[in-house]
């Protein structure tokens, strides 16, 4: 293992990541966000628009870190959904509440709880972890476009207020896609996975067959072997016992 994958290990388990700093602010900073708007409204759209995306553009400053420069981490992968849930739904339910947006836009929870069990039951029972799709990505951006948007020139049927529900409807449009990934991606490849370990290919099985019996074949080999060799020494060691014994003349010096 080298030492910059060593580094990237280490860094995976550690809290106090420049990404985890990042993460934790935009979470903070989309607080402050929806506290303001539900305290003071919207006084001045286009600068709670650019406010609003400069807190989104956190997101891609830290997943570029975690991924380019070695710095993800456990807890980086636990904040950052939870940071973008609080940033898109933390500031569109305030719109809701305050009655800048209307709530119809709450359907698109309905995919999100969807996809949300899919993930939580193949992780219980498979032990699959299902990584964000790129239909998951479309929708956060429609729903990030369509909650700034609303900040910057309201939520209506004309104009520029058009922006709003468009991409809220497409976000919601994004289920469709969603679910064609999820089952391509792991329902198909979890039968092909099945199929493949209850029918073995057949070349594969005669191969197996082929070692078995070339195995059982040397083990034949190596026990008449064996056996050769042990009948020789008994045979040996016969003779050598029923040979007469030859005494050895010995030649003493005696000193008179």
């Amino acid at each position: 293992m080298s030492q910059n994958e060593n580094k990237s290990t280490n860094n995976y388990y550690k809290i106090l990541t420049l990404p985890n700093f990042i993460t934790t602010f935009r979470i903070l900073a989309s607080i402050g966000l929806c506290t303001y708007i539900t305290m003071n409204g919207i006084p001045n759209p286009l600068l709670m628009s650019l406010l609003t995306v400069g807190v989104g553009a956190t997101d891609a400053l830290d997943g570029f870190l975690s991924r380019k420069c070695g710095m993800a981490s456990q807890l980086g992968g636990i904040l950052d959904p939870i940071a973008d849930k609080v940033y898109n739904w933390g500031i569109g339910i305030t719109l809701m509440a305050t009655g800048i947006m209307p709530l119809w836009p709450l359907l698109i929870a309905v995919r999100d709880l969807s996809v949300f069990s899919v993930s939580s039951y193949q992780f219980k029972k498979n032990n699959i972890e299902m990584k964000p799709t790129m239909p998951a990505k479309l929708k956060m951006f429609f729903q990030s476009v369509g909650v700034i948007s609303t900040l910057a020139f309201g939520f209506g049927t004309s104009g520029l207020s058009l922006i709003a529900p468009t991409s809220m409807i497409l976000a919601m449009m994004t289920i469709l896609p969603e679910v064609y990934c999820i089952r391509k991606k792991y329902f198909n490849n979890k039968k092909k996975n099945q199929i493949n370990e209850e029918k073995e290919p057949t070349t594969d099985k005669e191969d197996k067959k082929e070692e078995k019996t070339k195995d059982k074949e040397l083990f034949n080999n190596y026990q008449k072997a064996y056996q050769v060799s042990k009948n020789y020494n008994y045979s040996h060691n016969l003779i050598n016992e029923n040979k007469p014994k030859v005494l050895k003349k010995t030649i003493y010096k005696s000193n008179v």
